[in-house]
């Protein structure tokens, strides 16, 4: 059911937010060892929330435990960082997204 504007409108108790698709060049081979690792069945070891799909991954932008911030990455780091400063709860990892002027791009 849409409203007059033609928007959807929002679920109760739901949390909408934005999101963002990367080129997973953004991230060097080691750093996607690391997120493939956190995603088969090591979760419990993964300082931020991730989840894989067939094109990369997706992770959660949310502030944490600085003192797991620093274990991350920094490549992965970088992204989260500037996507949080935009707003962006979510980030898509994925091999054919668009690649930002502004995160650096590693050969794979």
């Amino acid at each position: 059911m849409r409203s007059p504007n033609g928007e959807l409108p929002a679920l109760p108790g739901a949390e909408i937010g934005r999101y963002c698709v990367l080129a997973t060049t953004h991230l060097s081979m080691a750093t996607a060892a690391v997120l493939d690792s956190w995603t088969n069945g090591h979760a419990h070891e993964a300082p931020i929330t991730v989840a894989r799909n067939a094109r990369g991954w997706f992770v959660a932008t949310r502030q944490f435990d600085p003192m797991r911030e620093c274990s991350l990455p920094k490549d992965l780091l970088d992204a989260i960082r500037l996507a949080r400063s935009r707003g962006i709860g979510l980030l898509h990892f994925d091999c054919d997204g668009p690649v930002l002027a502004e995160l650096p791009v590693h050969d794979w």
